[in-house]
């Protein structure tokens, strides 16, 4: 019988450190450190090794982190969201809240993390619970861990505020094709982040004149949905809306739906594909030819690189090619360098190339440049 015991101790004793330190920390490095993080705020992670001890851990070389004990994530708009961190990427984090699941947060949006069983003592988080659930407690002699199971819950948010993240530039824009000048840009977006789905808002304007005469009057908006059914697929749906005075277009009205996946994603690259269909409507003003509407497809894909330590380039492209009149088409690219000056602010250098196979009239040229030079804001 001893001999029995003596060897579940030591059995107990050898794999006590994978039990408690079940917390993964991976380093842009190479390094892994193996731990129990208790806290994670003002750019440091502060982890408990077995060997080391208590160390402190710069949170921006963390290419990727997860906790097994639950904790109180907040973040910047103020929102406390009791769960587990499932992954942490440069662009995002996966929380596994207790109410709703796992949760996709921007990373930017992220303030800190704090172990409940550190954050404050098991009897001032047993006077926090209900009386009416102390009672019960009580009564049936619930174990301690089912109080904190309780605790934990009633801790937890009902429900979180939506997560947005956003950003608003002004620039100029140098133009080449059917206006040659020197423009003022403006451009906003947001998105909003709830689990499994992703909203997304932009909008831009552009705007130039010459010793009183319009040069440049262009006006975009587009809203996006997506919805992962099992990461990294989903499916869309998208509609935008497009003024555009010197190509003689009073609106073009866009609505598509259709399939995407993210085929590469990792600390420091995304690129993702998407196949769609649906309907593109133009209208003209006197100068221009009738109007229309017919079906149209969607092809898109989409590049995202970290390019040093804070700076990112995206590269897209999408064909729209029509569905009713065979080898028409339009091909929108556009190329962005993105350099952050400081926690909000960014400078951001842009070229976008419209072509289009077929324009309304001989007096539109099928293909616009434009080279754009804005400051941008983060929120």
């Amino acid at each position: 019988m001893r001999k029995l015991c003596g060897l579940f101790f030591l059995f107990v004793v050898a794999t006590m450190p994978t039990i408690v330190f079940a917390d993964h920390i991976a380093l842009a490095n190479g390094d892994s450190i193996s731990g129990e993080i208790i806290h994670i705020s003002d750019g440091q992670i502060q982890v408990v090794t077995e060997y080391a001890g208590e160390i402190r851990i710069d949170f921006s070389k963390a290419t990727d982190l997860t906790t097994e004990t639950s904790g109180r994530v907040t973040m910047k708009n103020g929102d406390a969201i009791t769960g587990r961190l499932l992954s942490v990427s440069e662009e995002d984090m996966v929380i596994a809240s207790v109410i709703l699941g796992e949760l996709r947060v921007p990373r930017e949006s992220f303030v800190s993390f704090e172990l409940l069983e550190k954050s404050v003592s098991v009897q001032a988080e047993a006077e926090a619970v209900p009386v009416s659930t102390r009672e019960a407690a009580a009564d049936h002699e619930v174990t301690r861990q089912s109080v904190e199971d309780e605790m934990v819950e009633a801790k937890a948010p009902e429900l979180p505020a939506d997560l947005w993240s956003g950003s608003f530039a002004v620039g100029a824009q140098l133009q080449r094709g059917n206006t040659d000048t020197m423009d003022v840009h403006i451009e906003s977006s947001a998105t909003r982040t709830v689990p499994r789905e992703e909203l997304r808002l932009k909008f831009y304007a552009d705007y130039g004149e010459t010793e009183g005469n319009t040069d440049t009057n262009r006006i975009f908006g587009e809203g996006k949905l997506k919805v992962f059914l099992s990461e990294p697929r989903y499916v869309f749906g998208l509609t935008n809306m497009e003024y555009d005075e010197m190509e003689n277009l009073d609106l073009r009205a866009q609505a598509f739906g259709g399939a995407g996946q993210i085929f590469l994603k990792t600390g420091r690259t995304q690129f993702l594909g998407e196949i769609g269909a649906g309907l593109t409507g133009e209208f003209f003003d006197n100068d221009g030819d009738e109007e229309t509407v017919e079906p149209s497809g969607w092809l898109n894909a989409e590049w995202r690189q970290k390019v040093g330590a804070r700076a990112e380039f995206f590269q897209g492209l999408t064909l729209y090619p029509s569905l009713g009149s065979f080898g028409d088409y339009r091909v929108r690219s556009e190329s962005a360098l993105t350099t952050p000056i400081s926690d909000h602010w960014a400078v951001k250098l842009s070229v976008i190339d419209d072509y289009d196979s077929d324009p309304e009239s001989e007096d539109v040229r099928k293909n616009d440049f434009r080279l754009i030079s804005s400051l941008e804001y983060k929120f």
